[in-house]
């Protein structure tokens, strides 16, 4: 249910001329069209007739029924539609005021560190996950974002000419990424060292996640709830990449091949009878005082207390 007040809603009411019955000059088929892109939902469905059967009735019973994050992108939709010449615009200025209150109560997901326009893959998954995040189904969202976390990090691996094998998951490829943080000083901190170490087995367990709980194979999905924690934990994370790259590495411009004869030995990825990958772990020599499957500090000989893997 939305948080729109009564006093909110006049405005929208007054700017789409909503009280002659009809908003903005939608006929009942446009009106259909545009609600169903911009949220999937069907404003012709039973239970937006509760007010009435008209489209400003029908919009009515939707901006009560629905979901913040759903209201504030099709608000956001009509006021795109609006011709601000013809209105007042502190009545424009009022509704997109609004609008950004809804979307900062419902899930905002900040995935501008993980924007390539030069990668054509990267924005089709960009426009998939601004699509699910309005229609506030964010389990959609799952998969879409690990593999732009892979992407990423391949990325970063290529910037800093970091050698990994293209078959390497996404914890095994931000593990190298850490380790040649840690190494070049960057990280300034133990608390942010041991921050960053424990992620790499969370984005193990990302990993899992998209394979068994996502819609990457037909999957039992996650909750709501559930799934915004992930995505504001792995996006927050990258955040913090950005902004590192940001501040020491911008004099570094694109990617480079990396070159190197170091040998990794990984298993290979194992294709399920759906085509999909699901990654195994993977092994990396001259690891030294890292733990070779999650990078936790340990000396060679032990068992790792984190993952309880014994490093040779």
């Amino acid at each position: 249910m939305s948080s729109i007040t009564y006093i909110e809603r006049q405005h929208f009411e007054k700017l789409f001329g909503m009280p002659s019955g009809y908003v903005l000059d939608f006929t009942n088929q446009s009106f259909q069209e545009f609600i169903l892109d911009v949220s999937g939902k069907d404003i012709y469905h039973e239970k937006y007739s509760q007010k009435g059967n008209s489209k400003a009735n029908r919009l009515r019973a939707f901006l009560l029924l629905e979901p913040d994050a759903v209201v504030a992108n099709v608000l956001e939709g009509l006021l795109a539609l609006v011709n601000q010449s013809e209105v007042n615009a502190s009545d424009f200025r009022d509704c997109q005021v609004i609008v950004n209150r809804l979307k900062r109560s419902g899930l905002v997901l900040d995935t501008s560190p993980l924007q390539d326009h030069s990668a054509p893959t990267t924005e089709v998954l960009l426009k998939s996950i601004r699509l699910s995040l309005g229609r506030d189904e964010p389990q959609e969202v799952i998969d879409r974002l690990h593999t732009l976390t892979v992407i990423r990090s391949r990325q970063l691996c290529e910037r800093h000419q970091i050698f990994f094998d293209r078959k390497e998951p996404l914890h095994s490829l931000f593990g190298k990424y850490v380790k040649h943080l840690v190494n070049a000083g960057i990280v300034q901190s133990k608390t942010a060292e041991r921050l960053l170490k424990s992620n790499i087995k969370i984005l193990d367990d990302f990993n899992d996640t998209r394979n068994n709980q996502s819609l990457a194979h037909a999957n039992d999905l996650l909750s709501r709830e559930e799934s915004n924690l992930i995505l504001n934990q792995i996006t927050a994370l990258f955040r913090f990449v950005h902004s590192i790259e940001e501040i020491h590495y911008s004099h570094i411009q694109g990617a480079t091949s990396p070159s190197s004869d170091e040998t990794i030995e990984t298993e290979s990825e194992v294709a399920d009878d759906e085509g999909s990958i699901e990654y195994q772990d993977a092994e990396y020599e001259d690891e030294d005082d890292f733990c070779s499957y999650c990078y936790l500090d340990m000396f060679p000989g032990q068992q790792c207390p984190n993952c309880s893997q014994f490093n040779p």
